[in-house]
């Protein structure tokens, strides 16, 4: 069996340090993504619109009444415009 395995070049040894490389690899990854998510992100000066805002609207919005149970834990819906 040993000799299977290294014929086909992967060990026990070999998996343990390609699994250690990936874990550093990853650390490192993520203290520089958070080193750069600490900076400040201002990417220039915050501009007002020259268009003018819309209209607020007209109908409010229709709120359906509080159903109430038709059985145990079973309700009925019948919605239209």
């Amino acid at each position: 069996m040993r000799e299977r395995d290294e014929v086909r070049g992967l060990t026990r040894r070999r998996v343990l340090g390609i699994g250690g490389a990936l874990g550093l690899v990853a650390a490192a990854g993520l203290s520089t993504s958070a080193a750069l998510a600490r900076r400040p992100s201002v990417t220039g000066a915050e501009l007002r619109s020259a268009v003018p805002l819309p209209p607020p609207f007209q109908v409010p919005l229709p709120i359906p009444p509080v159903l109430k149970p038709v059985g145990a834990d079973r309700y009925e819906i019948t919605q239209s415009e």
